[in-house]
């Protein structure tokens, strides 16, 4: 039911969002950069069949064939050298983050990582914790920021944390770059 209600509210927020796409308005270099060459990337990853094959042989999912396509460039765009995932029972999730970062170690615990990804079944209150293991120049992705109430108010705490320096608001993701040598920005994408 729940997954419906999404689908049919899809195209609302595409149109609440559509004067964020493709960069548009972004005079950062390195937001434009990141938003253009990986978000709206178009391109063929050597990864991209593997990751189809797996999601054709999984029966439920948690995210789209394009999420897990973006979950990849997004690790390959973090060159990450130790990373941390919390994304519970999702595989192709976890299998599109490693073969993204081929060359990262994945913590078995949560640690100092420049990469880090929580998945659904992460616990909102405990968001903040992550964000103080973020390393400098790191990625912290976060599931469904919009999935819930409680899940929009945690994202919100979370843009106020120090280490929150550039953030994108993708509504299926949220992703918060520690850079403390860029400023302070916040943006909103039109990701659908």
């Amino acid at each position: 039911m729940k997954r419906a209600l999404s689908c049919l509210l899809r195209p609302f927020r595409w149109l609440k969002r559509f004067r964020h796409r493709c960069g548009y308005g972004i005079h950062s270099p390195f937001a434009f950069q990141f938003v253009t060459g990986v978000i709206y990337e178009k391109g063929e990853y050597y990864a991209y069949d593997a990751l189809e094959k797996l999601y054709r042989q999984e029966s439920s999912h948690k995210f789209r064939l394009k999420d897990y396509k973006l979950l990849f460039r997004l690790a390959n765009f973090a060159h990450a050298k130790t990373a941390y995932e919390a994304l519970g029972e999702e595989n192709t999730a976890r299998t599109a983050l490693k073969m993204g970062s081929k060359s990262s170690v994945f913590l078995e615990k949560p640690g100092p990582a420049t990469l880090i990804c929580l998945g659904t079944n992460f616990p909102p209150e405990k968001w903040s914790e992550m964000m103080d293991l973020l390393q400098p120049k790191g990625l912290l992705i976060v599931a469904h920021i919009a999935a819930s109430k409680q899940r929009s108010r945690a994202w919100k705490k979370l843009l106020a944390h120090e280490k929150a320096q550039v953030s994108f608001d993708l509504a299926d993701f949220g992703l918060i770059f520690f850079r403390p040598d860029l400023q302070r920005e916040h943006r909103t994408i039109n990701y659908f």
